[in-house]
């Protein structure tokens, strides 16, 4: 099976990256569990930070500096995983799109990885038991820190209509 991701960075400061036009989603097929169906679609929200780290309770969401966070289920069909990640940014910042070469199926979450060696980053998506939520997690291979993002399904809208 295979799955497609667009997954975007927004600023409230900055203008919503461009997108391909003929982005669309393929409902996910019969052999789909439930749980991972409910990931097919577009999601927004934003990045959240605390400075006590991972085990703390209060979280800053990251949306003012370019950390808000966008992502676009295309298609689902495991294990195998074809994803887009597109970023707005902030002023110093600039956006960008790109196709992620190594996304895949683990299990109800999807898992995202891209960047330079070194740098590399590993995004996972997880439904959270309410169709409308989903969490994601950011991990980079650098840092022991672990970004957090509660995301909100955005029903019958096309990624390149959602604005900050």
């Amino acid at each position: 099976m295979f799955i497609t991701i667009c997954l975007g960075f927004l600023c409230l400061f900055a203008a919503a990256q461009e997108l391909p036009a003929d982005l669309r989603i393929v409902p996910p097929g019969a052999g789909v569990s439930p749980r991972l169906a409910q990931l097919s679609g577009i999601w927004e929200g934003a990045w959240e930070y605390s400075p006590k780290g991972p085990g703390a309770k209060n979280f800053v969401p990251l949306d003012v500096i370019g950390w808000g966070v966008k992502i676009a289920i295309l298609e689902i069909n495991p294990p195998k995983a074809k994803a887009l990640y597109a970023t707005s940014g902030s002023p110093g910042n600039p956006g960008k799109c790109f196709q992620v070469e190594d996304a895949a199926v683990s299990g109800d979450a999807i898992m995202l990885k891209f960047g330079q060696a070194g740098e590399k980053k590993t995004v996972t998506l997880s439904p959270s038991g309410n169709p409308g939520v989903a969490h994601a997690t950011m991990q980079s291979e650098r840092a022991a820190l672990v970004h957090k993002a509660t995301l909100r399904k955005q029903e019958g809208r096309r990624l390149a209509e959602i604005k900050p």
